[in-house]
């Protein structure tokens, strides 16, 4: 606990859409930029709830810049987003509000599947012996946990797969 960091690469197919200056696209570009910004909030969160979870604590804050501080800053970007848009488009603040308890709830919510819950426990063993898992990695992980037992799990890559 508290050694821990997240690196997120978004996948290009799933960064927002150019925003070209025209009034039409700010709108859409609004919205896919905030479901980003949830996405990656909870995966953020993920991190110090699981902590607080195992160690029966309150969520807190680690080192220098810590996922949770991150989080946390998630509000800034967008009030910044949402200050660049103003002049195309009406935005409220009213996402301003709940975000943060929200996504924390969210995020909350999504650890007690027992299944997701499992995950993280194996994960953190393998992170445990290993120090640092690539997407792949993590990938894997994550589909042996969900098979059911006795089930075949296969676990393809880009080169080769194995049974």
């Amino acid at each position: 606990p508290g050694n821990g960091f997240m690196r997120y690469r978004v996948p290009r197919s799933l960064h927002p859409i150019q925003w070209t200056g025209r009034s039409a696209d700010a709108l859409p570009y609004w919205q896919q930029s905030l479901a980003l910004e949830k996405n990656y909030g909870r995966i953020l969160l993920a991190g110090p709830i699981a902590e607080a979870r195992v160690m029966a604590t309150l969520m807190r804050s680690m080192g220098a810049w810590s996922d949770l501080d991150k989080a946390l800053n998630l509000i800034r970007r967008l009030d910044a987003l949402r200050e660049k848009l103003a002049s195309h488009v009406e935005i409220s603040k009213d996402y301003r509000v709940k975000f943060f308890p929200k996504l924390q709830l969210e995020t909350k919510r999504l650890l007690c599947n027992p299944t997701i819950w499992k995950s993280v426990e194996v994960l953190a063993g393998d992170l445990c012996n290993w120090k640092t898992l690539n997407g792949q990695d993590v990938a894997n992980t994550v589909q042996y946990v969900r098979a059911k037992p006795g089930q075949f799990s296969f676990q393809f890559n880009e080169n080769a797969w194995t049974p």
